[in-house]
């Protein structure tokens, strides 16, 4: 991802322009170190200073593993739900979008990823009693 880095930093900040309006409260930015970089901002220039830290930056050699983020990110969200109450009408969605240049060489399946958001689906119907809403995804690969 180290050869990426730029035009992720410049794509992060253009979807942070579009989507501020979308959360009031701000949107927070996850790095694969499971170390929150932005927590409840709209200013896509706080996003872009964190990306251009050396401690976000990837380091070569440095393995992925996808699973362990996704899945932690998901079980704070479902913990939250449940802290919040079954039929809160005010509960926030869930939007999770992932820079990535595909080499997620730190699981040992690429179904890893898949098994993770199909058992967060599972939990989420038992503590909501329906499922998950759907959403289309992108896949681009350079």
């Amino acid at each position: 991802m180290e050869d990426l880095w730029a035009e992720a930093t410049f794509l992060l900040e253009v979807l942070v322009m579009k989507a501020k309006h979308l959360d009031k409260d701000g949107m927070d930015l996850y790095f694969t170190t499971g170390q929150p970089g932005v927590l409840k901002s709209n200013k896509h220039t706080d996003f872009a200073k964190i990306m251009n830290q050396d401690q976000y930056k990837p380091t070569v050699g440095k393995r992925t593993n996808m699973k362990q983020i996704i899945e932690r990110l998901l079980r704070e969200y479902l913990h939250n739900v449940e802290g919040q109450g079954v039929k809160n009408p005010g509960l926030k969605d869930l939007t999770i979008i992932v820079l990535t240049d595909g080499k997620w060489e730190g699981m040992a399946d690429s179904k890893d990823v898949e098994t993770a958001i199909k058992s967060f689906d599972d939990d989420w119907k038992s503590v909501r009693g329906k499922e998950v809403k759907r959403r289309p995804v992108g896949k681009s690969s350079g």
